[in-house]
């Protein structure tokens, strides 16, 4: 199908949780970049695992409903080809989806970042959790994770 640019004013208001921000937090083993790199020019890594290191980003507050899960990293040829991001209705698993960070998010741009949609969920109570593990080939990086509600 035809891939056309989406612009801020068409989208609904999405809710970004980046790292470092209310919402997100880690288990020990991952690390801050040195380097400006990701939104809001910061990114926590953690290397190749059996999964125990994990990156959680947690949304409360949500009605009900539909929502358009998506996230963005910043690429290297050393990233990870199967990162694995678990969205979960509250505490209850629905999927997850395995990402290739080697290749930049580009689904859609707005609100300062480029994004690739991880999946639409319907969420029954009102938190919605996005977890990424180092269950994965090379480095995990957790950069920032957007929900929008889907009219």
């Amino acid at each position: 199908g035809r891939v056309e640019g989406t612009t801020e004013g068409s989208l609904p208001p999405g809710t970004i949780i980046d790292d470092g921000e209310d919402g997100f937090t880690t288990t020990v083993g991952w690390n801050l970049t040195r380097v400006n790199e990701g939104r809001g020019g910061d990114v926590r890594f953690t290397g190749a695992g059996n999964g125990s290191r994990i990156a959680t980003w947690t949304f409360t507050g949500l009605i009900p409903g539909m929502y358009r899960v998506s996230a963005t990293w910043s690429t290297n040829a050393n990233r990870a080809t199967n990162a694995p991001y678990s969205i979960y209705d509250g505490e209850t698993l629905i999927d997850t989806v395995r990402i290739d960070q080697r290749q930049a998010a580009d689904d859609f741009n707005t609100q300062g970042s480029d994004w690739e949609d991880l999946m639409e969920v319907e969420i029954t109570g009102d938190t919605l959790v996005v977890e990424l593990s180092n269950d994965a080939d090379g480095f995990v990086i957790a950069d920032a994770i957007r929900v929008q509600p889907v009219t």
